[in-house]
């Protein structure tokens, strides 16, 4: 079932106003518009905390309802995010109702309950570390909050109450646990190139789908970032649109060019485009931030009508760009194009990512596997105008010349097939011409022999 604003594969679009559009804003090379932060696009907005907060405290009754109630608006006096609230809820239906079943009062938990409820929650799913360590993390914080009604933390001279000060959350996850993806996981150029196509084919709004697919990639964003993205925070200079958005590390600010025309495109249609403070990636209908939700399915919809066969979600097209920086860059161009502080380990992640490139070279080196031509991800460079298309673009999109090979071939082949086709109609034409002749000549002759053996009859009666 696709997704709302999603509709069954057309023919992909081709846009013949692009560059005419893009002209008309550009003055001396650089965008009509200054450099503005935009306004701040609220996370709820994007990810419908609320509306998930509300589903969860619906489920309880009584002094369960209070219980929760007061405990998430503990959490939120805390200074805990919307978001890190909606951690912690999304798994207070298990824990509850696990103590429930067995008629205990959470506050009356004993060691040995929470060590058992910890057991057999965390084996009724196929779950992952990360899973088991916020469900350790949410009943530590909630048996505290029922025997104390505070919000427990460990620092000097405090402590979670003896029943779950023995919970270590962190033991869940294990080490390397974040290395789980596999270079084999990571999308290729070509698989790229189809994603894009077939948002093309699937999208009703294909100008800014894939325009926001290619964004997404190309800036490493993850779905937050991404998503809270301004018309303000983007900047268009000559080939080259500068991103500034917010999301888990703070700003972050990235150059992009193969967005480039995609996001100038998609902002001349933009409902508002002349609100420094809208979101970019906007519902045609609604005029609000798109949500999470639709941004997840168009990926998997996506994936799924290109056919490619591994597992595709938003984060993947995150790792795949990364693991590309990391291949051409060194570290510090890695952290500064993520924003990220320190010695952070995410840089092993993605420098694990691209080892096997370090193996192919040594395996060329030393004549046990051929030299490979090197991929890459760029601007596709039109071989009649020169002008720099896109991925995902078939035609230039200012002379309309076939760039994409594929197309090019096709294009050919039908060619060849209608010269063929018309090949064989002529000479079909030319036997059946030559039939007429022949029996064209025939008839005369047999006039002839006519006309011929009435002059005998007429010479012989005289």
């Amino acid at each position: 079932m696709l997704t709302p604003g999603l509709k069954k594969p057309r023919e992909a679009y081709e846009s013949q106003t692009f560059l005419e559009k893009a002209d008309e804003t550009r003055t001396s090379g650089r965008f009509k518009a200054t450099r503005r932060s935009g306004g701040v696009i609220d996370s709820d907005a994007i990810y419908n905390y609320t509306g998930k907060l509300k589903a969860i405290q619906r489920q309880f009754k009584g002094k369960e309802a209070k219980l929760v109630s007061d405990f998430l608006n503990a959490l939120s006096d805390h200074g805990l995010s919307k978001g890190r609230i909606t951690y912690y809820a999304c798994r207070l239906p298990k824990i509850m109702k696990w103590f429930r079943k067995r008629r205990i009062a959470l506050k009356d938990a004993t060691k040995e309950d929470c060590k058992q409820c910890l057991r057999d929650v965390n084996s009724s799913g196929d779950y992952g570390g990360e899973t088991k360590s916020a469900y350790a993390k949410t009943l530590k914080r909630l048996i505290h909050f029922a025997k104390t009604s505070e919000i427990g933390e460990k620092k000097e001279g405090q402590d979670y109450v003896q029943e779950v000060a023995w919970i270590r959350p962190t033991a869940y996850l294990k080490q390397g646990e974040k290395q789980e993806i596999k270079p084999s996981d990571i999308l290729t150029y070509q698989e790229l190139e189809m994603l894009v196509e077939a948002v093309n084919k699937i999208s009703r709004y294909p100008v800014r789908d894939s325009a926001m697919v290619i964004c997404m990639y190309e800036g490493a964003f993850r779905s937050g970032e991404l998503l809270r993205m301004a018309i303000g925070g983007v900047l268009f200079k000559d080939k080259v649109a500068v991103i500034s958005t917010t999301g888990k590390t703070g700003s972050k600010t990235v150059p992009l060019l193969l967005s480039y025309k995609p996001l100038l495109e998609w902002l001349q249609q933009h409902p508002e485009k002349d609100n420094p403070d809208a979101a970019v990636w906007m519902g045609m209908t609604r005029r609000k931030v798109l949500h999470y939700q639709y941004l997840r399915n168009l990926v998997k919809d996506a994936a799924r009508q290109a056919g490619i066969k591994k597992k595709v979600w938003n984060y993947l097209l995150r790792h795949t760009r990364l693991t590309d920086v990391a291949r051409k860059h060194p570290d510090q161009i890695l952290k500064k194009y993520e924003n990220w502080k320190g010695n952070t380990r995410m840089v092993e992640v993605y420098i694990h990512l691209s080892e096997s490139d370090l193996e192919d070279a040594v395996l060329r080196e030393h004549g046990l596997q051929q030299e490979e031509k090197e991929e890459k991800l760029t601007l596709k460079k039109c071989p009649r105008c020169g002008e720099g298309n896109t991925i995902g673009v078939k035609r230039c999109v200012k002379c309309g010349f076939i760039i994409d090979e594929q197309l090019a071939m096709k294009t050919v082949q039908e060619e060849q097939d209608v010269f063929g086709s018309l090949s064989k109609r002529i000479e079909r034409q030319e036997e059946v011409q030559d039939k007429i002749l022949e029996v064209l000549g025939s008839i005369a002759r047999d006039v002839e022999g006519m006309k011929a053996a009435e002059e005998d009859d007429i010479t012989t009666s005289t």
